[in-house]
């Protein structure tokens, strides 16, 4: 069923005249009959009297102008409504990235949003994972971040990316030659220790403490930057669980990226706080919605 069908049914079911109905719709008195025919097929019967010299509702009319004009009329409150806030929607939204989600397609939904809200600016802001506690507290109004995650008072909104687990290993290093790696793996090299403040589950979803089996997983501290580590990596000292969207930003001579076969995709979502949602945040993870879904 079609709106111009309903629009038009309803505007004549009110003027009960084809040449006053055409005139308020701006179409010709031929359309209207159309778009009359066209609704009378689809509801399986006459929705008006017409003679030469009146127009009156069937009660086949009548019972579909009750039932159909109120539905109408709520659609047309929330276009309105749509409208309104798209016009005055203002101020400013925060959006905080983990270094591995920088890019595409945050940034596209990012340039969508500001095409729609003109009177709201976009700013958007890495933050690390040390930094993700902080930056739920309110210093960021919406988070891309990886899953999973348990802090009270957040709302995981749509995701916006899967990522492929990977091994970050020197070029020469015996996994490399396999091509893939495992997570019981682990237990025969050298991980580096994480700096402290990585909310716990995702830090254990990345680097657990044990294998499948129970091995324990050796980690070592590593003083510097994750390119200082990228060079211990290459130089054969530790191995590093990662993801390909870490991969794409960080590539490094002597580092080979193997797939972790048996550890599940990384899935990145929206999050923010439940209590500081807004029509901005909302506005935000509904254009990322849909623009992922297509």
């Amino acid at each position: 069923m079609e709106l111009g069908e309903i629009e038009a049914f309803l505007t004549l079911a009110e003027e009960l005249h084809f040449g006053r109905t055409a005139t308020r719709l701006h179409v010709s008195q031929s359309r209207v009959s159309q778009l009359i025919r066209s609704l009378e097929r689809r509801a399986g019967g006459p929705l008006f009297e017409r003679t030469s010299r009146r127009v009156a509702l069937t009660a086949l009319g009548e019972r579909l102008r009750e039932d159909a004009a109120p539905a109408y009329d709520g659609l047309h409150d929330a276009l309105a409504r749509a409208r309104a806030t798209s016009r005055t929607m203002g101020g400013e939204l925060r959006v905080g990235y983990l270094p591995s989600l920088g890019g595409a397609p945050l940034t596209d939904v990012a340039d969508a949003f500001r095409r729609a809200h003109p009177g709201c600016s976009v700013i958007l802001r890495q933050v690390t994972m040390t930094e993700l506690t902080r930056a739920w507290s309110g210093e960021v109004d919406i988070q891309a971040t990886l899953l999973p995650v348990d802090e009270p008072g957040l709302t995981v909104g749509p995701a916006i990316g899967t990522y492929e687990r990977l091994l970050a290993v020197a070029d020469d290093h015996p996994l490399a030659a396999a091509g893939r790696a495992r997570l019981e793996d682990l237990a025969d090299y050298h991980l580096p220790a994480m700096p402290p403040g990585i909310p716990s589950a995702l830090h254990d979803s990345y680097w657990p403490a044990r294998t499948p089996s129970g091995r324990p997983i050796i980690r070592i501290t590593v003083d510097g930057t994750y390119r200082e580590a990228l060079h211990l990596i290459a130089r054969g000292r530790i191995v590093l669980p990662t993801d390909s969207g870490t991969a794409r930003f960080r590539r490094y001579p002597g580092v080979t990226w193997l797939p972790i076969i048996d550890m599940p995709a990384a899935r990145a979502v929206l999050t923010w706080r439940t209590a500081a949602e807004n029509a901005r945040v909302h506005a935000f993870a509904g254009l990322a919605a849909r623009m992922i879904q297509q």
